[in-house]
């Protein structure tokens, strides 16, 4: 598998400096795509990625805008499934990622031995092994390389994220030279539940526990907060869409992004739902034609 892996990166790489040498050649870009695909599902059956979380490619058999899809945290490709075909179906090329925080992922094993080590008594100050598989960084910066190759693919490219994936589609915006971006309920502010609020003191006051027994819960929040610190005018054209009553993240972030909004073509649309998961469902039409009106008229 080992093996597998580094002659499809090398392949990768190859074709890289093809397209970097002719551009407009389509093939070239095509299979530039298709390759990096193959490469990140040889990564997730290594890293014991069940199969119907694995990323997933819809490539159109032509020149198309492409859309990076950024699953929620909990979540995983799986759930942008149907956002996804519908994307396809209206003519857009469609890369879904798996990220390091979905379920499935190495962060549950890691966690184990986590906390084996704590149990044992011999887990050594600044062992930086569990952070490895599940920091909001690695999402991140698996995210950049993934874009990267998508940009050579097509600089007509959208970055549309749901939740945890969205937060990382605001931070990818300003950096790439991506069209736009489709937020749907970015995690920038959680909703204030009794829950929460024991969790936040928690992690003031037993910081380095709670990185290790709710890993997920710790990097997102973690993550919110910086997002939030750092957003300035957001130059480029985004559309939020988000449930008025969204009882996971707080509709401030809504209101947050469209006060620092300064492109006229952006758009906002709070839906009248009281679910977070507003992908599938009821809500689930009608943001699917927010997203491809939106991408459409850019």
């Amino acid at each position: 598998m080992k093996n597998a892996l580094e002659r499809i990166s090398q392949t990768v790489w190859e074709l890289h400096k093809k397209v970097q040498e002719d551009p407009a050649n389509f093939e070239y870009r095509y299979d530039l795509l298709r390759f990096l695909h193959e490469s990140r599902l040889v990564a997730e059956r290594q890293r014991g990625v069940a199969r119907d979380d694995h990323s997933f490619l819809l490539m159109q058999e032509r020149e198309s805008l492409c859309c990076l899809l950024l699953h929620g945290a909990g979540g995983s490709p799986r759930e942008m499934r149907p956002l996804g075909e519908y994307l396809f179906k209206m003519g857009f090329t469609v890369y879904a990622l798996s990220l390091p925080l979905a379920q499935g992922s190495n962060e549950d094993y890691v966690l184990g031995g986590v906390l084996n080590k704590l149990r044992n008594g011999n887990h050594r100050k600044g062992d930086e092994r569990f952070k490895r598989g599940t920091s909001w960084s690695a999402c991140l910066s698996m995210a950049s390389i993934a874009l990267n190759t998508v940009l050579a693919y097509t600089s007509n490219t959208y970055v549309v994220g749901f939740s945890f994936g969205g937060t990382i589609a605001l931070n990818l915006l300003e950096n790439y030279p991506i069209r736009g971006a489709v937020l749907i309920s970015p995690a920038l502010v959680p909703v204030r539940t009794g829950r929460y609020i024991v969790f936040t003191v928690m992690r003031k006051i037993l910081p380095f526990l709670v990185s290790r027994v709710a890993p997920r819960e710790d990097t997102v929040i973690e993550f919110m907060e910086q997002t939030r610190r750092e957003i300035r005018t957001i130059q480029k054209p985004i559309l939020v869409v988000q449930s008025a009553y969204d009882p996971v993240v707080s509709a401030r972030g809504f209101y947050l992004l469209k006060e620092r909004a300064a492109n006229t073509s952006s758009r906002f649309h709070l839906i009248y739902s009281r679910r977070h998961v507003i992908i599938d469902g009821d809500e689930s039409e009608q943001v699917f034609t927010l997203c491809s009106d939106f991408i459409k008229k850019i």
